[in-house]
């Protein structure tokens, strides 16, 4: 009786400490939605009612300029395959070795930076902004100079041939006007600077004063050494996809706190104050750490830089909420604040298919632009983005002014270039002067051209994001997630259930009209194709590159076509999965063989075409594979319902009395009893292969349900599991090896809380499969509350069922329980610590998320998963120091015991 009291009494407190956990849980990962402010773009009809500019307006005063396509080389052999943010600049240029500068290819390399800068003066940019700082710096006045980097050594004689040759095109920027500046991340590292903080410091102490004075030290050489006007330094992008391989100048993210940004800041305003230079702080932050949200939020911005005064001090930011996607609000930041400011305008539109197909936001930053300007006196200028933004050899090869297909991106450098001038301006003249020196001055060619372009990006907008979505703030998975979200991001069509699950449930009272959306971009751009067309043989000028667009409204008739069928196949999909109506699902099945259709046909036409490449759609392959299988893993589920509680039925006390043998019996009454009466001490009879036929029918219950559960497609995952699963057995069957003869299945048998887990998720896979589970999960709280309730209980019970067979059934003593479940624990610990260290914890989560798509794939692909959801890097580490912990503790609770017996006797 007081066995049955006290397991109960476990059950109760398991069932309230997991409800507990959920409740946590489920506010962490609880989705909500609001209204957004979008800025009030005009569209064409109104901005053609406008034949003259308004009241003129003075230009900005800082008219900043990346470096364009200059030293990129169009390596087409290797493009379209990497995701990697480094562009790999001056690959063919800078050497590792002595001359340290190949002179044939610098020399190429001078002429495109000509041409592009006397572009670029023509277009009255001011300020060009070059990606460089290590590379140019000895640290000569650190220490004795040779502190960091010996007389002999390679760094040295590198960065002095690197700073010789550079400076060249420095001096020619400030000949034709443009002002220079060297832009970095920071902590910005070499393995020989590294070492040297290490041994001064102990490790990277960015809240150390002395810490800063190095970098201190290295940007006065600059001033004095370099034509530099000043220096651009960015602190929320950095780590593995932004180094280059094979290159030993890294960038680290540790710059995360209120403390080292402003420490970081002042230290170098104490020498840009000193050269009168200017120091340019990007505040792009992106969620990172105690300073997260301060590209975006004024409060944030506030708290952290208020104190920030200098008149050598800009703050630059993106013009929007976020990153460079439609259906962004403008940024907050830019509105106000003490601070001179810049905002950020991407030319080339990585979100939207870095310009491979018509895509205009001149109208756009017009709006912006007079906005920050009206709201902000402090507001001076705009650094525009010509090349730069996102993996470049994941998108088209396009090299603005040199290579591939740059039509909308010139079009856009063009207009931001004279609304910087003068923001007023009125847009169809802007854009009417563009067609005109592009195409030729025939009227009828430069109205439809101009018509064309004001009208293209309403349909971008409908053709890459679902506006039911898009248009709302969305908080989800503790993450502010972007606007278009289904394509995550650039080319990755997703299908990750957190993602699809959720754009359906923000959209669901609309989704006839989500659906609807994608094919009214198709008809639209038919539509401008045909507008386009109308006016071919009325081209003067540049008519191959006239052709070339004509290709690129093909294309996106083509994308959007694909995207339109899948788009109506995952809304339809998860519309099922949430009403279960016939009609929804004819819908999806329907849809989805559509979208494999004109799949096949976009991979035809588009697959390794660099101008116009196809889309990334394995990790959509990935989920429509689950959908595939969705009837035959819900009747695989009824299956493996079946004979999961048949396992434990089957052990009902009755069949204890029987006199009938049937295979497995001792192994059903072993579950029972474990389930059921754990502390019971009856050893029940097993025969000769007992035990080997039980472990058969344990591991296939275990990993066949694993199996169902993953639809069959996550090979990785259920390898894993199988491994933790025998290393679980193992140890506990070491540990009991004296007494194990005639006990083994009662051993075996304390996987039945396991075997009640499977079949909860069984259950539930089989109603309308496993991505009902995922779906609920994601969207429906009080599924996710009630799920992880039992789930985290029956862990719990789990460990109290092997205490008690260890206590009862096996005779241990408490002490030897507990150290054998300590040990046992450990072992798993260590074992995960240590796979997950030898592959990267990254890594690891990457190829199981990739196979199981619950996360959406592009977290992998820009910072990693570990980055964007702030799971700790030392996991692992950590793992294998708690496990070993845990091991060593239970081995010495083992033996304290022993010894006591032993001297007892």
């Amino acid at each position: 009786m007081i066995s049955r009291i006290k397991t109960l009494a476990f059950i109760t407190l398991s069932l309230l400490i997991a409800y507990l956990m959920a409740l946590q849980i489920n506010s962490f990962l609880g989705i909500s939605f609001k209204e957004k402010e979008l800025p009030k773009v005009p569209k064409y009809e109104s901005l053609i009612d406008e034949k003259t500019d308004t009241v003129q307006s003075g230009s900005l005063n800082l008219r900043l300029i990346d470096m364009g396509g200059v030293g990129i080389v169009p390596d087409s052999a290797d493009w379209g395959h990497s995701y990697k943010h480094n562009v790999s600049r001056f690959d063919d240029v800078i050497l590792g070795k002595a001359p340290f500068v190949d002179s044939i290819n610098f020399a190429r390399v001078e002429k495109e930076f000509e041409i592009y800068v006397d572009s670029m003066q023509r277009f009255d940019y001011n300020g060009i902004v070059f990606r460089g700082f290590l590379e140019f710096v000895l640290f000569d006045k650190v220490s004795s100079g040779t502190d960091i980097y010996p007389e002999t050594s390679l760094y040295r004689a590198r960065h002095k041939k690197l700073r010789q040759t550079f400076n060249k095109l420095f001096k020619k920027a400030q000949e034709k006007g443009l002002k220079v500046y060297l832009y970095t991340d920071m902590v910005a590292l070499t393995p020989m600077l590294k070492n040297y903080f290490l041994k001064r410091f102990g490790k990277i102490d960015v809240l150390k004063k002395g810490f800063w004075e190095v970098y201190q030290f290295a940007l006065e050489e600059l001033f004095e050494e370099m034509d530099v006007d000043g220096l651009v330094i960015r602190i929320g992008e950095a780590g593995a996809i932004y180094n280059k391989a094979n290159w030993d100048y890294s960038s680290e993210l540790y710059v995360r706190t209120d403390e080292s940004v402003r420490l970081m800041l002042t230290s170098f305003l104490e020498t840009v104050e000193k050269y009168n230079k200017t120091l340019i702080f990007r505040t792009w932050s992106i969620g990172i750490g105690q300073i997260g949200d301060m590209h975006t939020n004024p409060k944030t911005y506030e708290r952290v830089l208020k104190n920030i005064q200098s008149e050598n001090f800009v703050v630059s930011t993106k013009y929007c909420k976020g990153d460079f996607d439609s259906y962004l609000p403008l940024n907050p930041t830019l509105e106000q604040g003490a601070h001179r400011k810049i905002a950020e305008l991407q030319a080339r539109r990585e979100f939207e298919a870095f310009n491979s197909i018509p895509v205009y936001v001149a109208p756009l930053y017009q709006v912006a632009i007079q906005n920050f300007s009206a709201k902000n006196p402090n507001f001076e200028g705009v650094w525009l983005w010509a090349q730069d933004g996102g993996p470049l050899r994941s998108g088209p090869l396009s090299i603005y002014p040199f290579h591939g297909f740059n039509i909308f991106t010139d079009a856009n450098v063009y207009a931001i270039s004279r609304l910087l001038k003068t923001p007023s301006a009125n847009i169809v003249n802007i854009t009417n002067d563009w067609v005109a020196e592009t195409f030729g001055q025939d009227s009828v060619l430069i109205d439809s051209l101009t018509k064309f372009l004001l009208k293209s990006q309403n349909v971008t907008k409908k053709g890459l994001y679902i506006k039911e979505f898009a248009q709302w703030d969305v908080r989800a998975l503790g993450l502010e997630p972007p606007p278009m979200l289904w394509i995550f991001k650039w080319n990755i069509v997703g299908g990750g259930s957190a993602v699809m699950s959720n754009i359906y449930y923000v959209s669901k009272n609309n989704v006839d009209a989500a659906i609807n959306e994608g094919f009214e971009a198709v008809a639209e751009a038919k539509k401008l194709k045909q507008l386009v067309e109308s006016v071919q043989g009325r081209v003067s000028k540049n008519k191959g590159g006239f052709e070339k667009m004509l290709s690129s409204i093909d294309f996106q008739i083509n994308l959007f076509t694909s995207l339109a069928h899948y788009r109506n196949y995952f809304l339809s999909y998860y519309q099922w999965l949430d009403t279960g109506s016939s009609k929804s699902k004819n819908n999806w099945q329907l849809a989805l063989k559509e979208f494999k259709r004109e799949y096949a046909i976009h991979m035809s036409k588009h697959n390794g075409n660099l101008d116009f490449p196809a889309y990334n759609f394995r990790e959509a392959n990935v989920g429509i594979q689950v959908a595939d299988r969705t009837n035959i893993t819900i009747w695989l589920s009824r299956i493996m319902l079946i004979l999961l509680v048949l396992s434990i039925l089957l052990g009902i006390p009755v069949l204890q009395k029987s006199n009938t043998n049937f295979p497995l019996k001792s192994l059903f009454l072993n579950i029972w009893q474990s389930l059921f009466k754990p502390w019971s001490a009856d050893n029940i009879p097993q025969q000769k292969n007992d035990t080997f036929y039980s472990f058969i029918w344990l591991n296939g219950m275990v990993i066949g349900s694993l199996a169902i559960f993953s639809s069959g497609i996550a090979p990785v995952f259920i390898i894993v599991m199988q491994t933790s699963l025998l290393l679980y057995l193992a140890s506990l069957f070491l540990l009991n090896r004296k007494q194990i003869t005639q006990k083994s299945i009662s051993l075996l048998s304390v996987l039945a809380p396991i075997l009640v887990i499977l079949s909860l998720l069984i259950a539930i896979t089989a109603y309308r499969g496993p991505m009902f589970f995922w779906s609920s999960f994601w969207t429906n709280p009080r599924f996710l509350i009630g799920f992880l309730t039992l789930f985290i209980s029956i862990i719990l019970y789990a460990y109290y069922v092997l205490y008690e067979k260890l206590r009862k059934l096996f005779n241990k003593t408490r002490l030897q329980s507990i150290a054998q479940i300590l040990i046992i624990q450990g072992i798993q610990f260590l074992a995960l610590g240590t796979a997950s260290f030898v592959a990267s914890l990254e890594k690891s989560l990457t190829v199981i998320n990739d196979e199981l798509v619950v996360l959406p794939g592009g977290l992998s692909r820009i910072l990693g998963i570990t980055t964007h959801l702030g799971i700790p890097k030392s996991i692992p580490e950590n793992l294998i120091i708690i496990g070993i912990s845990l091991t060593i503790i239970g081995i010495v609770l083992s033996l304290l015991k022993q010894k006591k017996t032993i001297k007892a006797s």
